[in-house]
C-alpha cells in the first residue's frame, strides 16, 4: 500500500516530517534546547525508509566501481554546499592562525581541511577531527557511507520471502546495537584517542549508523506490503501517541529514569522506537498530524532541510561574531528566529544553483 505521493515520488507528510527534525537540531545548536539526538535519529531512519520506497522497483548495480558510482551521485547536489560551509568556517581557523601562528594548529587545521574534502573526518573517534571546521558535515559522511551499501541493502531486502523477515531483521538490528553500544560503554578508552568515545561510537560512527538506516529501509518494505485501512480518528491518535512517545522517551531520558538514562542510550536508541513510529505512521497520511505536515509551506521547508542542514551552522556562526563584534546581545528567541529566516532564505537560493546543475 502507497500513501498519495508528488510527481517526483516524495510523500509530502515526511517531507514536513523533515522539518520537525531539522527543528529539534536547529535549536540544540542555537541554545534554546536539548532535543539534537531526536531530529537526528529521525533522519537516519526516515533515510532508509525513503531510499527503498525510491528504489525498491530498481535492480541497482552492486559492483564496486557502481557502488561508489551511486554514493557519490546521491550527494552531489550537497558536495558543492559542503564546500561552501567548509570554507566558510575555514576563515575561523585562519584568522586564529593570524592572530597566534602555531605549527601544530597550522597541520592540524590543514590534516581537517583534507579529511573534510574526503568526507572521512568521521572514521576518526576525537570530537576535534569529526566535528571540525562546519561540524554537521559529519552526517554527510555518515549518509555517503550508507548510500554506498544501499544497493546491496536493496538486493537483501528484495529477496525477502514474506513480511516476516523485515521484521526479524528490524529485531535484530535493534539488538546488535544495543548490545555493541553496551559493550562500548564498557570500554575504557584513553582520552588521548577520544575525548567521548561512546558518543561517537552511538551517534557519529557510520558502521552503527547503518543500523538506523537498514531499520527505515526495513520499515519501508513493510509499509509497501501491508494494506492498512486506517480511519481519520484512528490514524490521529497512533499520530499523537508517536509524537507522544518521543516526549516520554526524552522525560525519561533527562532526568535519568530507569535505563533510559544510561549513557549508551542517550545518543541513538533511546530515541529509536518513537523516529520508527512516527515515520511509518505518518507515511500513511491519515491523521490530522499528517495533514498539517502536508502543508505547502512545511513541505516547501522540508524539500529545502539537506540544505538547511548544512547552512545553519554557518549563518550562526558568522551571526554571533557579528553581533559580538558590535558588543550587542538580542534576546535568543529573536536571535533564533532571525538566524532561521536567514537560513531558509540561503537554502532557498542555493537550491536554485543546485537545480541549475543538474540540467547540465
Amino acid at each position: 500500500m502507497i500513501s498519495n505521493q508528488r510527481a517526483d515520488g516524495k510523500i509530502e507528510s515526511l517531507q514536513g516530517l523533515r522539518v520537525f527534525a531539522f527543528l529539534m537540531i536547529f535549536l540544540l545548536h542555537t541554545g534554546l534546547s536539548d532535543t539534537g539526538e531526536i531530529g537526528v535519529s529521525i533522519f537516519f531512519v526516515l533515510s532508509g525508509f525513503v531510499m527503498y520506497l525510491r528504489y525498491r522497483n530498481t535492480d541497482l548495480n552492486t559492483s564496486v566501481k557502481e557502488l561508489f558510482k551511486f554514493s557519490a551521485g546521491k550527494i552531489k547536489k550537497l558536495y558543492l554546499l559542503h564546500i561552501i560551509t567548509m570554507l566558510a568556517f575555514l576563515y575561523f581557523e585562519i584568522k586564529i592562525l593570524v592572530e597566534g601562528f602555531s605549527l601544530n594548529k597550522l597541520i592540524e587545521t590543514i590534516w581537517h581541511v583534507i579529511l573534510n574534502l574526503v568526507l572521512l573526518q568521521v572514521w576518526s573517534p576525537n570530537q576535534a577531527t569529526y566535528f571540525s571546521l562546519n561540524g554537521v558535515c559529519w552526517f554527510l559522511c555518515v549518509c555517503l557511507f550508507l548510500y554506498l551499501l544501499f544497493p546491496l541493502i536493496n538486493k537483501g531486502i528484495k529477496g525477502y520471502k514474506s513480511v516476516k523477515s523485515a521484521y526479524v531483521s528490524i529485531a535484530v538490528t535493534v539488538l546488535l546495537m544495543a548490545l555493541a553500544a553496551m559493550v562500548v560503554a564498557k570500554i575504557n578508552v584513553p582520552e588521548s584517542i577520544s575525548n567521548n568515545f561512546t558518543k561517537w561510537f552511538t551517534y557519529i560512527f557510520p558502521v552503527y549508523r547503518l543500523g538506523d538506516f537498514i531499520i527505515g529501509c526495513n520499515l519501508s518494505y513493510i509499509f509497501t506490503n501491508k494494506e492498512h485501512k486506517l480511519s481519520v480518528p484512528t490514524a490521529s491518535l497512533l499520530e499523537a501517541a508517536a509524537f507522544g512517545l518521543f516526549l516520554l522517551l526524552f522525560m525519561l531520558r533527562r532526568y535519568g529514569v530507569f535505563v533510559f538514562g544510561s549513557y549508551f542510550l542517550r545518543y541513538n536508541l533511546v530515541y529509536l522506537p518513537a523516529s520508527m513510529a512516527v515515520v511509518y505512521i505518518l507515511a500513511h497520511e491519515k491523521g490530522l498530524i499528517s495533514r498539517l505536515l502536508r502543508l505547502k509551506p512545511l513541505v516547501i521547508v522540508g524539500d529545502l532541510s539537506s540544505y538547511a542542514f548544512l547552512i545553519h551552522t554557518v549563518v550562526i556562526k558568522y551571526y554571533f561574531d557579528i553581533l559580538a563584534g558590535f558588543s550587542l546581545a538580542l534576546n535568543p528567541v529573536v536571535s533564533t528566529l532571525i538566524i532561521l529566516v536567514i537560513t531558509i532564505t540561503l537554502s532557498y537560493l542555493y537550491s536554485i544553483v543546485a537545480k541549475k546543475r543538474i540540467k547540465k
